[in-house]
């Protein structure tokens, strides 16, 4: 909740939904030109349990390729112009890198090109951690 009121404030007038991933269906997300997805970064972190694909936080990465399916099936235009998701750089090598590149299928099923990049938080935020 402090999250979303946050947000609300710093971004009036845009839209934030706040509830949990798994109960938004993609026809309710209209034609959205940016999807952002932020899964648990607990199972791939080294400060977590990293209990990956296999805790139930983890398999939130796969519902943003059931959104993605949901729109595309409705009308493949709807699709975003661009999907990020977002995680703790260890999402990148987790078990050899099975989580990335099950995002990266995801996302190459729907013809996305798509990519890596390493930033620190601390750039943006009063975080010192590498995403």
């Amino acid at each position: 909740p402090e999250k979303r009121a946050t947000y609300a404030r710093n971004f009036p007038g845009t839209r934030l939904d706040g509830r949990a991933i798994e109960r938004i269906r993609g026809r309710e997300l209209g034609r959205p030109d940016l999807l952002l997805d932020s899964p648990s970064c607990q199972p791939f972190s080294v400060s977590g349990d990293r209990g990956g694909l296999e805790d139930e936080r983890g398999v939130d990465l796969f519902q943003i390729g059931r959104l993605l399916a949901e729109m595309e099936a409705e009308d493949p235009a709807r699709l975003p112009k661009v999907v990020c998701i977002e995680n703790v750089v260890d999402f990148l090598s987790w078990e050899g890198g099975r989580a990335f590149v099950l995002a990266c299928s995801m996302l190459l099923a729907r013809g996305y090109v798509f990519g890596a990049i390493e930033i620190d938080a601390a750039d943006f935020e009063p975080q010192m951690r590498r995403r």
